[in-house]
């Protein structure tokens, strides 16, 4: 009898390495989560209220365009919190115009890095179609120039959140946006 393994159990050893790399890279993403919540509390209310219901009394609607996943949950989290509807995020910038035209909310949060459609030229677009909605732009850290700020502005923003954010610079970002209506 041969003391080579077969393939087949070559394979499933393959497999069981995968299967244990996969496992221990998303160990490794949950824990850079909760650093991230330690390090960023973006949950906390500080003892604020939250009135920002609309003429009728209904939440204020949300779309959020952001590539990142991670930031599209975080910024859901702390706006319904704050008693926004977030009506929908989209990753790209074809996909936050279709939306915003299905959905029309009354603010947009637009990350300027979007794919096929720049932040800039949705904040264009939607703000050409309609200019009473509130767009703000988020920023990053590497995203703090001030000639997006300034293009961001152009094209009908009005104004920027930078990221990390907290639950009360969020509150007080829309709310200074909204008195400008």
């Amino acid at each position: 009898m041969s003391s080579t393994p077969s393939t087949s159990h070559r394979n499933n050893i393959g497999c069981r390495d995968k299967l244990e790399s996969y496992t221990e890279a998303k160990i490794g993403a949950r824990n850079i989560y909760k650093e991230y919540l330690y390090n960023y509390p973006l949950i906390t209310n500080m003892g604020m209220d939250s009135g920002t219901e609309g003429e009728e009394g209904e939440k204020l609607k949300v779309l959020i365009a952001d590539a990142s996943t991670f930031m599209c949950i975080m910024l859901t989290a702390a706006l319904e919190k704050l008693n926004y509807e977030v009506i929908g995020t989209s990753k790209d910038g074809n996909d936050a115009i279709e939306k915003y035209m299905e959905q029309k909310p009354d603010i947009v949060l637009v990350d300027p890095a979007l794919k096929e459609k720049d932040g800039i030229e949705v904040t264009r677009i939607i703000t050409t179609e309609n200019p009473a909605t509130v767009v703000l732009v988020l920023l990053t850290g590497t995203d703090l120039d001030p000639d997006i700020i300034v293009e961001s502005v152009r094209a009908g923003a009005r104004g920027y959140i930078k990221l990390p954010v907290t639950e009360a610079e969020i509150k007080a970002r829309l709310e200074s946006a909204l008195k400008l209506e």
